[in-house]
C-alpha cells in the first residue's frame, strides 16, 4: 500500500532588504555592480527606474521634482525603497531634510502632508532631486517637473515576482489570480495577500490550506467599508451583487444609502455594475461583519424571498426553516441537471434547517450531489449533524482526503482506516445488491479495496457489479492507478459521475 502524502510546514524564507548584507556600495564610492544589482532584483519596474535616474542627472544643474504616481499596492514604496538602495550603492547620498550637496530626498505618502506642493517646492535647490510618492494628487502632479505613473503590471510579471520568492505551487498562484481579479496587477496587494495566506508545504512547493483568500485588513479598499457603507457593501457581497432599488432592502434611508454607494463605487470597493471588486473583498468585508451580522443580513433579506439562494444562506436561523426546507429541496431538484454544484448547495442547507426531524432520503441526496462535485467542506457541514448508513461513505471520502472526522462509520470508514493504515485489513462485503440509493455500493467499495492491494482478479470480478458501465472497460487504467497508490482515479473511475475528486486536499496533488 503506498504511503498517503504527508503534509508538513516549514517557515517562509526571509529574504535581505536590497542594499543590506554586502550589495550596498561603500561608503568611500559607488559601487556599480550593487548597482545593477539593485536593477536586477526590481522585476518590471525598470523604465520608471530608469526615469528617476534619469530625472537625478538632470538635476545637476537645477533641482527637480519628480512625482511617482500609483495606487495603494502598486508598489510605489517598493520603486522608493529600489531607488534608495541604488542611489547609495552608487555613492549617492538619501536624505530626508534639505540638503547641502547634490543628493536626493524621497517623500513616501506625500499626498499625507499637510500641503505637499509648499513642502516639496520648499526642498527643491541646485543639485537635489525631490521624489515625492502619492496615490494621484493634481496639485502635487502640477508643480512637478517629472510625473512617473505607475501601471499595474502584468499577470506574468507578478507570477515571476511571487514564484521567485516562495515555491508556489501553480494552483496557488491561479487562486490567488482569481481571488484578487484586477488588484492581481498591483505586486504590494498581491505580496500582502499572500503573507496572510494559509499555505502549507507537501514536499518541495506550497500550496493552499483553505480554499479562503481575503485581502488583509489593513488593505486601503477597506478604509471606505464602515457605518453605513459596511452594510451597503455587505448587501452587495450576500447578493452577490445589487441594483439600485434593491437598497431599500437595509430599511435605511434611500438617499443616503445612495450616497454611500456612489462612493464606494468611486473609491473602487464597488464595479460600476454594482458588484464587490473581487472576492478577496468580499471574503474581506465578511471577515469584518463577523458571524453575527453577515447571519442577520441573510435573514432579514430571505425571511420574505423566494429566492433560493438567499433561503439557503439564512438556512436554520429563519423562523420557518423546517417548513422551508422542503421547498428548498424541490427547487435543488428543478436545477439539478443543468446547475449540480448549486443544487448541492441547496440541498445541505435544506439538511440543516430539518433541525431534529428525519431526513434520511434528504441526506442521502444532499451528498449524493456534494460527492459528484467535489464540494467536501459542505459534506463536512452535513456530516456535523447527521449519522447514518448515507454518511459512511461520505466520511470515508473525507478521510482519504485528509480529513479528520470523529464518526465511528461503518464499512466505508474502515476501509478508507485501512488504506490509512489505522486498521491492519478490511474483508470485502458481498456483492448481492445493485442498490442505486446507496452513495456507494458494496461492489464498488470492493473494486476499490482490490485495486489498491493490487488483486487484480478480484478487482475484475467486482467491477462486474458497479453501476457504472464504463468502469467495466476501464480495468487496466483502474489497476494500473491502484497499483500506482492513485487513490482519486480509481474513484473517478469506479464511481463515475457519481464522485468528483475535490480540488484542493492530498488525493488531487498525488493525482497530478
Amino acid at each position: 500500500m503506498a504511503d498517503p502524502v504527508q503534509l508538513r510546514r516549514r517557515p517562509r524564507r526571509a529574504r535581505p532588504p536590497p542594499g543590506s548584507g554586502g550589495r550596498q556600495g561603500s561608503a568611500g564610492g559607488p559601487s556599480n555592480e550593487g548597482s545593477r544589482h539593485v536593477q536586477e532584483e526590481l522585476r518590471g519596474r525598470h523604465g520608471e527606474l530608469a526615469a528617476l535616474r534619469a530625472a537625478f542627472e538632470a538635476a545637476a544643474t537645477r533641482g527637480r521634482l519628480a512625482v511617482v504616481r500609483g495606487a495603494p499596492g502598486s508598489g510605489r514604496t517598493e520603486l522608493l525603497r529600489f531607488a534608495a538602495a541604488m542611489w547609495r550603492a552608487e555613492g549617492v547620498p538619501v536624505v530626508s531634510h534639505r540638503p547641502r550637496s547634490r543628493a536626493v530626498v524621497l517623500i513616501d505618502d506625500a499626498d499625507h502632508l499637510s500641503d505637499p506642493v509648499v513642502t516639496t517646492t520648499a526642498m527643491r535647490m541646485p543639485g537635489c532631486l525631490v521624489v515625492a510618492v502619492c496615490r494621484d494628487h493634481a496639485e502635487l502632479a502640477e508643480a512637478a517637473d517629472v510625473v512617473i505613473d505607475l501601471p499595474t503590471l502584468s499577470h506574468d510579471v507578478v507570477t515571476e515576482l511571487i514564484t521567485t520568492r516562495d515555491p508556489l505551487d501553480h494552483s496557488v498562484v491561479e487562486a490567488l489570480g482569481t481571488a484578487l481579479g484586477p488588484l492581481y496587477g498591483n505586486p504590494g496587494t498581491v505580496l500582502a495577500t499572500l503573507g496572510e495566506t494559509n499555505l502549507t508545504w507537501v514536499g518541495d512547493l506550497l500550496f493552499l490550506a483553505t480554499n479562503r483568500i481575503s485581502l488583509p485588513k489593513d488593505h486601503h479598499l477597506l478604509e471606505h467599508v464602515h457605518g453605513l457603507a459596511h452594510r451597503v457593501a455587505l448587501l452587495c457581497v450576500v447578493r452577490q451583487g445589487i441594483e439600485v432599488t434593491d437598497l431599500k432592502l437595509l430599511k435605511e434611508d434611500l438617499a443616503e444609502c445612495g450616497r454611500a454607494l456612489d462612493d464606494l463605487v468611486e473609491r473602487g470597493v464597488l464595479t460600476k455594475d454594482l458588484k464587490v471588486a473581487c472576492p478577496a473583498l468580499a471574503n474581506a468585508i465578511i471577515d469584518r461583519s463577523g458571524e453575527d451580522e453577515v447571519r442577520r443580513m441573510h435573514v432579514a433579506l430571505a425571511v420574505d424571498s423566494f429566492d433560493p439562494d438567499l433561503v439557503a444562506l439564512a438556512g436554520r436561523d429563519l423562523p420557518d426553516a423546517p417548513h422551508r426546507a422542503r421547498w428548498l429541496a424541490d427547487r435543488a431538484a428543478e436545477i439539478e441537471a443543468t446547475d449540480q454544484e448549486r443544487a448541492g448547495r441547496w440541498l445541505a442547507a435544506a439538511v440543516l434547517m430539518t433541525q431534529d426531524r428525519p431526513c434520511g432520503r434528504l441526506c442521502y441526496r444532499a451528498l449524493a450531489v456534494l460527492i459528484a462535485t467535489g464540494q467536501h467542506e459542505l459534506i463536512r457541514t452535513v456530516l456535523k449533524e447527521r449519522e447514518d448508513a448515507s454518511t459512511d461513505a461520505a466520511a470515508m471520502l473525507l478521510l482519504l482526503n485528509g480529513d479528520h472526522t470523529s464518526i465511528n462509520g461503518g464499512p466505508a470508514v474502515a476501509l478508507a482506516r485501512w488504506w490509512l493504515g489505522e486498521r491492519p485489513d478490511w474483508t470485502p462485503l458481498p456483492m448481492n445488491t445493485h442498490d442505486d440509493e446507496a452513495v456507494i455500493t458494496n461492489a464498488e467499495l470492493n473494486a476499490i479495496y482490490h485495486a489498491l492491494r493490487f488483486d487484480a482478479q478480484a478487482c475484475r470480478t467486482a467491477l462486474r457489479f458497479v453501476r457504472d458501465d464504463h468502469a467495466r472497460d476501464s480495468f487496466d487504467e483502474i489497476t494500473e492507478a491502484g497499483t500506482a497508490g492513485d487513490v482519486a482515479t480509481v474513484l473517478e473511475l469506479v464511481l463515475g459521475h457519481r464522485y468528483r475528486t475535490p480540488d484542493h486536499g492530498p488525493l488531487k496533488l498525488y493525482q497530478r
